[in-house]
């Protein structure tokens, strides 16, 4: 059997991957059943398919053609232990886990701020304090009653005599 270059792998060359496939296919067949021993073939064949295509999305880093087979056995045996921990996840009901964001939600009363929306508040009051700092003092006044003090626009307006 003649190898395709990886050049005509990497342009996408059906008939290059047919022989690639025909050529590996046995090898991560193996690699897969060796894994995924107590299950049944078609779990390993979906292995194998699965690395297969992140070999095929992988091939532009790939340099030479002689080395996919052992890029393809370590691809088949992460896709494999990946998928028993998934099966064991299952099992052990992964469905029952909650997700952090919704921990938090639970946890914290919604007055309360989880430490990422303080950092972010205390920056966007850091900026608005910088550019109230260049603005004529008359709009900055202004500014701060409606960000800081919570003021509304017809409030202020009301409060210096001015239209909204």
């Amino acid at each position: 059997m003649t190898l395709p270059s990886i050049e005509r792998l990497q342009s996408g060359d059906s008939q290059a991957w047919d022989i690639v496939f025909k050529w590996l296919w046995p090898k991560a067949i193996n690699v897969s059943r060796q894994v995924l021993t107590p299950l049944s073939p078609s779990d390993a064949e979906d292995v194998v398919i699965e690395a297969f295509t992140s070999l095929f999305e992988r091939i532009h880093k790939v340099y030479s053609t002689e080395s996919l087979p052992s890029l393809l056995v370590a691809i088949t045996r992460n896709h494999a232990r990946s998928h028993l921990r998934r099966l064991s996840a299952i099992k052990r009901g992964y469905a029952k886990t909650i997700p952090m964001d919704v921990v938090l939600e639970e946890e914290l009363p919604a007055q309360e701020k989880t430490p990422l929306e303080s950092m972010e508040t205390e920056e966007l009051y850091n900026l608005l304090e910088q550019i109230r700092l260049e603005l004529p003092e008359r709009t900055a006044r202004y500014i701060h009653e409606y960000y800081l003090g919570g003021l509304t626009h017809r409030d202020i307006a009301e409060r210096y005599g001015v239209s909204v």
